[in-house]
């Protein structure tokens, strides 16, 4: 049976946004009042016009209650090879693709890290793991 989610890409954009009301505290306004601006569309409208920047805040947000056609847009938008790492160590209800989409962004650019990760000084949320 798959597995039922709170947000899909017919959710109304509405509702995705009284989810985010309650998980934030308003700590970032600006994304919100962005979101906001989307009121009248989709949860799929509000993903494909999220700011790369705001990419990763959104699927730490929303990512758990989203099925993967919607975060693999969002981990698209991720850029920056550290906010992936950090990603891939704090989420743990990855897929096995996310995982491997966000491998993609980081692995070869963070020797450091990914070492850390190998030696175990770093673990990840997802099963307690520290493989690659």
């Amino acid at each position: 049976m798959p597995k039922k989610y709170k947000i899909m890409p017919d959710t109304p954009a509405s509702e995705v946004n009284a989810m985010l009301r309650t998980s934030t505290n308003l700590c970032m306004d600006d994304a919100i009042s962005r979101h906001q601006s989307m009121e009248d569309k989709t949860a799929l409208d509000m993903v494909n016009h999220t700011l790369d920047k705001d990419a990763p805040w959104t699927l730490l947000k929303l990512g758990r209650d989203a099925p993967p056609e919607l975060r693999d847009i969002l981990i698209t938008k991720v850029k920056d090879p550290m906010v992936a790492f950090s990603l891939y160590l704090r989420l743990e209800w990855l897929t096995d693709e996310e995982d491997k989409l966000l491998e993609e962004k980081f692995k070869g650019k963070l020797p450091t890290a990914e070492a850390e990760l190998k030696k175990g000084i770093v673990t990840r949320a997802k099963h307690g793991s520290n493989s690659l």
